[in-house]
């Protein structure tokens, strides 16, 4: 009897997490999808709460999330009753800042589609030192995990090289390479997200770019990468940009697109510098780390069945790094 009683005082308490009139976000992550799109909802949803001032209502988020420190720290929908919400609201990509009211008895819903920018909130408020602490927190593992190493005494980049590794389509970039016939079509996903299938000299030119910032002082390069031959783009990547002060390495067993994912994700964000494709995986690691350098593509041309990227987009806040 004390037991039950217990048990319904705690239930009520949760229930009343969220005030009577008071609205709240919570988050909807849609169909299956890579662990990238499913923690960009989540950083959505936890700044859109910060900038607001409304309570986040966690949603289970999948395998990778229950290991993460937000699985216990966060409020959670299903300890409320959806009932006392007047509204339900979902943010698109057209909603305007004045939809939203901190006290109107809403339940906002973010997903994917959801555009920070409509509802004017600017890239530079990710960076807030208060909201990327505790972001920073919220996606720690709960528990250890060993992550990728780093030496102390070089400047270390992380290579976010993405390849599809059997989840995605096939990329044309390599087929072409077998079959110099072939035509771009939708059927290769390099066509149809070129930016996020960048090909390999993109990364050379953007490591030598690196060392050159720095006047050729020791690089340490960790490949990230989904492809289950990582040790076969360190080789290549190692002879294209030929440089002595350059030393490079990778995640040599175990490597797949659905292993270590959490670990890397983590270990990309700690590393000195980021060079990246337009992969929402890695643009979350730049949010959560503290980079001295971000390069990632911003424009490509199509030549003779090549894609190239032709401008890149270059972060620098050297002056602004602080110790992790």
């Amino acid at each position: 009897m004390i037991k039950k009683i217990i048990l319904l005082i705690t239930f009520s308490s949760l229930c009343n997490i969220i005030s009577a009139q008071q609205s709240a976000i919570t988050l909807d992550f849609g169909l299956p999808g890579r662990f990238g799109n499913r923690i960009t909802v989540y950083y959505k949803a936890k700044l859109i709460s910060y900038t607001y001032s409304i309570p986040l209502l966690y949603r289970e988020g999948g395998k990778l999330f229950n290991l993460m420190s937000l699985h216990k720290a966060e409020k959670r929908l299903d300890q409320c009753d959806i009932k006392q919400f007047k509204n339900i609201v979902r943010l698109t990509k057209k909603e305007k800042p004045s939809l939203i009211k901190a006290n109107n008895a809403t339940l906002y819903i973010v997903d994917f589609n959801t555009n920070l920018a409509s509802l004017g909130i600017k890239p530079a408020a990710g960076r807030d030192e208060t909201f990327l602490k505790e972001f920073r927190q919220m996606v720690q593992p709960s528990d250890s995990l060993q992550e990728v190493f780093r030496p102390k005494d070089k400047i270390t980049v992380a290579v976010h090289v993405r390849k599809g590794g059997g989840y995605d389509r096939p990329l044309f970039m390599e087929k072409v390479q077998i079959d110099p016939f072939l035509i771009p079509t939708s059927d290769y996903h390099d066509v149809i997200f070129p930016k996020r299938f960048p090909p390999d000299q993109f990364y050379i030119d953007q490591i030598k770019y690196i060392s050159k910032m720095f006047h050729n002082k020791p690089l340490y390069i960790h490949i990230f990468t989904d492809s289950k031959t990582p040790k076969d783009i360190v080789e290549k990547y190692k002879t294209a940009v030929g440089l002595p002060n350059v030393t490079f390495a990778c995640r040599e067993t175990e490597n797949f697109y659905d292993k270590n994912v959490l670990e890397d994700l983590l270990s990309m964000a700690n590393f000195d510098c980021l060079i990246r494709p337009e992969s929402y995986y890695s643009m979350m690691a730049e949010k959560i780390g503290n980079h001295m350098i971000i390069i990632s593509p911003k424009s490509f041309v199509w030549k003779n069945r090549n894609m190239s990227i032709n401008k890149v987009h270059i972060i620098k806040r050297i002056d602004e790094k602080q110790p992790k």
